[in-house]
């Protein structure tokens, strides 16, 4: 059985990378093979500036170039700035932006399957997605959004790079304090919400496969959607398609997970509720949140052999430690 794991790293310190390979030990010791997702940082530029992309690329073969060897590699694309990677309202933009992770990930010193991941981003007005019903709202991403997938896919294909679009929490900023600046489209972040949310329940997962694309399923976010839709959802952030949720779970995810597709490993905590100023927490150290069933979750995944990437919020990224625990973790399951 494959077991391929992925821990992230920022590419433009060679140090990261070394701690990232370094930390996957206990798990390469049990069968695991070791990988990389590089993470984007500063939105295109990231895979657009020669000097920024010939970095990471002499960190790469310096820190791995000897031993990486057939591995898998992940090319995760910034979602931030928001504008620069909006298939709703900057689509030219956006397809731009993942063809250039596209030739980043192609370009790459190491790695056998490479891989691209990237947002939709396809993010309204609150107010906004409640004046359009769910029909519409489901035309508009044939008109508006699939055609720039299947243009992603084509050149994808080309390049002999996958991609895959990842699945999104409800609210989609839904972990962000109002004291932070962020923001988008003239409201705070946490005031977005997404029309176009990705699961197996509401035929999310079908749409995105129909344009050639796989998918990559977060598990605390797509968690979010069940546990908001199972506490009544009084705010609507869920709109018309709480009944999906309301019928679905994580695990109709998790094992709609099909060859090419991946997975981010992680726990998550909380629910957001404006009213009550309660947010969420996302990419929570395994074990330590509220994911219901998550070694079943994490079994099959690895039963289906689906390549994952161990993506934990951090504190202390010179020691890592919530990621350390994880991977203690999944060391404990074998």
């Amino acid at each position: 059985m494959k077991r391929q794991l992925f821990l992230p790293t920022v590419a433009e310190f060679s140090k990261d990378i070394a701690t990232s390979m370094a930390l996957q030990q206990p798990l390469v010791d049990i069968g695991y093979t070791p990988g990389l997702c590089i993470v984007m940082r500063g939105g295109m530029k990231a895979v657009t500036d020669p000097e920024i992309i010939a970095k990471q690329q002499q960190n790469l073969v310096a820190e791995v170039g000897d031993t990486y060897e057939a591995a898998d590699v992940i090319t995760m694309l910034s979602n931030i700035p928001i504008g620069e990677i909006d298939f709703l309202h900057n689509t030219k933009q956006a397809v731009d932006h993942v063809k250039a992770g596209i030739d980043f990930a192609r370009a790459l010193p190491i790695g056998g399957e490479r891989y691209v991941t990237f947002h939709l981003n396809t993010l309204v007005r609150k107010g906004v997605k409640d004046m359009i019903d769910l029909p519409s709202w489901r035309g508009i991403f044939r008109t508006n959004v699939a055609p720039a997938l299947q243009e992603i896919a084509r050149y994808a294909r080309n390049q002999g790079v996958r991609v895959n679009v990842e699945t999104t929490p409800a609210p989609e900023f839904g972990d962000i304090p109002r004291s932070k600046e962020l923001s988008y489209l003239g409201v705070h972040a946490s005031d977005l919400r997404n029309p176009f949310l990705l699961t197996e329940a509401n035929g999310g997962f079908g749409a995105i496969r129909a344009q050639g694309l796989g998918i990559c399923l977060d598990l605390c976010h797509n968690r979010t959607l069940y546990d908001l839709a199972a506490q009544g959802d009084e705010e609507n952030v869920l709109g018309e398609e709480r009944t999906y949720f309301e019928k679905g779970s994580l695990a109709t995810d998790v094992s709609a997970l099909e060859p090419g597709d991946l997975a981010h490993v992680n726990d998550g905590k909380g629910t957001y509720a404006e009213r009550d100023g309660t947010l969420f927490e996302e990419g929570v150290a395994l074990g330590q949140g509220d994911i219901e069933g998550l070694d079943t979750h994490l079994q099959n995944i690895l039963a289906a052999e689906i390549p994952f990437v161990v993506e934990i919020n951090e504190t202390d990224f010179a020691t890592r430690p919530n990621t350390r625990a994880s991977i203690d973790y999944l060391a404990r399951l074998g």
